[in-house]
Formats: structure tokens, C-alpha cells, sequence
């Protein structure tokens, strides 16, 4: 592909620091990223007591809480591939 396109070209789009002041840094960028979703995740939410009150809670599904059993396990692992089964040779126990 690279002799057809030619060599790729890593572009850093500016971004911007909170005070305003482009960054062109790659590692300051990722800085600023980091810092801007710390803000974002550390915010605390606060909702109204009309809007708590207008809103239809969910029922608990407390079949969530217990483990997996043994015929969901190969089930769950095909669907996530970072989890993988090891099985003991000639016979069916999860190591």
C-alpha cells in the first residue's frame, strides 16, 4: 500500500488548553484530554426533586448478581474475546 499512497503523513490537529492557548505538543495534547474528562467525570450530577419524582425506576434484576453458571460460561466467552476458557485435558473443569 505505501507504493501506492506513498508514505503516510501523521497529522497533530491543534487543540485548545483550557485557558484558550493552541497545543500542537502530541504528549501535551493527551494531557489536555485527560484533564478535560477528569473534569468531566469528577463533575457531581444534581438532579431536582420534580424530576427524581417524574421518573419511572426500573425493577431490580437480581438474577444479575449471581455468578455465571457453567452452561453460560461458553456462551459469554464467544461474545467477549478477551475472555478465553482454559479446559484441562480430558475433562471439563475451568482452570
Amino acid at each position: 500500500m505505501m507504493k501506492a499512497f506513498g508514505p503516510s503523513v501523521v497529522k497533530v490537529a491543534p487543540l485548545k488548553s483550557a485557558s484558550g492557548e493552541i497545543i500542537e505538543n502530541r504528549s501535551k495534547q493527551m494531557e489536555r484530554w485527560a484533564e478535560n474528562y477528569l473534569e468531566l467525570l469528577s463533575r457531581e450530577n444534581v438532579f431536582s426533586d420534580k424530576a427524581i419524582k417524574y421518573t419511572t425506576p426500573l425493577p431490580t434484576m437480581e438474577e444479575l448478581d449471581a455468578p455465571p453458571t457453567i452452561n453460560e460460561l461458553p456462551r459469554s466467552s464467544t461474545r467477549s474475546p478477551a475472555v478465553k476458557l482454559h479446559v484441562a485435558m480430558g475433562s471439563q473443569q475451568i482452570l
